[in-house]
């Protein structure tokens, strides 16, 4: 089963192709949530408050800390004007405030939650029984690449 994920920045819109037919398909309507996973592009960069502004597609900008943003270095030798970044919402926009994201995403599933930067499995919370997190840690550890 091959599965691939199309994304047209231009029209806001995304579609999961599963087996070269489209399986999911989604459209955004301007909003921005919680949660929210954009490809981003940076449009400044601010040494003095270690931070950089991205535009997420919508008229007010998104607020990037320097400790939101992955590798190592200054702020200025891991961004670029002009760079396209993934980031995710973690605080919605109020006011005249844009939202605030970081570039550490998480997407969190009924079982477990994906974390592409991070080394190990990250279980679920809301799992609570120990017995259960670890059958699903050694399910994953066997299908999870090296």
């Amino acid at each position: 089963m091959t599965k691939s994920i199309v994304v047209s920045e231009r029209d806001n819109i995304a579609a999961v192709i599963e087996n070269d037919k489209v399986s999911e398909f989604f459209v955004t309507r301007g909003d921005i949530l919680l949660n929210d996973v954009y490809l981003a592009s940076v449009e400044n960069i601010l040494p003095s408050i270690e931070a950089a502004f991205v535009n997420v597609g919508s008229d007010k900008m998104g607020f990037l800390h320097a400790s939101d943003v992955i590798g190592r270095g200054t702020l200025e030798e891991k961004l670029k004007p002009g760079q396209k970044i993934l980031v995710q919402v973690v605080k919605e926009p109020t006011g005249h405030k844009g939202p605030r994201v970081t570039m550490q995403i998480s997407l969190p599933g009924r079982f477990l939650v994906l974390m592409p930067d991070e080394k190990g499995i990250n279980v679920s919370k809301k799992i609570e029984s120990s017995k259960e997190r670890a059958r699903l840690k050694s399910i994953v550890s066997l299908l999870k690449p090296a």
